[in-house]
């Protein structure tokens, strides 16, 4: 690996940096054992703190993984467990829902748009099976797995796709995703049908994709997230009246 002597005040940045470029030029890949921390500061020209630094951080993005006694190890790329800690924050912001449906409404209605074009046999077995868990969800009156079949319903389609900047734009926001269809879940579970409407709202965009209908799948996927933009107007509607 060609690494560089860093020379600037932010060293542990710089450090990231040059990973970074290595990794774009292929010279660093995905199961790569990174060198020491000793080895780190011999090429780098650095002090270990800056390099266990970097380090850090680059676990906190997900751009690493560090095993105990066994050294760090580059990994593909995820941004969650950073997102974890400050998706609180975002949570707090006003009509934090309706916000986030809108970008939930931009990759959810492109995402199944794609995956009607792409060969789906995969992507049909996958879907069945989380309908059949959200039925069983509604017989057995289990909301929690009720939600985990919602959220592995909408992301399978996204994985399904096959675009890899849409995947990892869902990956940005995944965790407040789950946050919201969680949420959402919640307030339609409060009207007697919600169970059901949910189930059958998932069953037509199913029943788009098995038909190979991209403008049946896209219609129920839209009409499925102006639901749940209705439930969190309703929602706001009520808390600001309660103010």
């Amino acid at each position: 690996m060609n690494i560089k002597p860093v020379q600037t005040r932010k060293i542990y940045q710089e450090i990231i940096g040059s990973f970074v470029e290595l990794i774009y030029n292929e010279e660093l890949k995905i199961g790569d054992k990174l060198p020491s921390e000793r080895e780190l500061c011999e090429r780098f020209q650095v002090s270990r703190p800056s390099v266990r630094e970097a380090l850090r951080v680059m676990q906190a993005v997900g751009l690493i993984t560090i095993r105990a006694g066994g050294g760090a190890y580059l990994t593909e790329f995820n941004i969650e467990p950073f997102l974890n800690l400050f998706a609180p924050l975002f949570c707090r912001r006003p009509r934090f829902g309706l916000e986030l449906l809108e970008i939930r409404e931009l990759i959810e209605v492109k995402a199944v748009e794609l995956a009607v074009k792409n060969s789906i046999e995969g992507l049909i077995d996958n879907l069945k099976k989380i309908l059949e868990m959200m039925k069983l969800s509604i017989e057995k009156g289990d909301n929690a797995l009720g939600v985990e079949a919602d959220i592995q319903f909408h992301q399978a389609i996204i994985h399904h796709t096959e675009n890899s900047m849409l995947i990892k734009a869902s990956e940005l926001v995944n965790t407040l995703m789950e946050i919201s269809i969680k949420d959402a879940r919640a307030l339609v579970l409060k009207r007697a049908e919600g169970s059901m409407q949910l189930f059958l709202e998932h069953k037509a965009i199913y029943d788009g994709i098995l038909q190979h209908s991209r403008d049946d799948a896209v219609e129920a996927m839209k009409k499925h997230l102006e639901m749940v933009r209705g439930v969190y107007t309703e929602y706001y509607q009520h808390m600001d009246g309660s103010a």
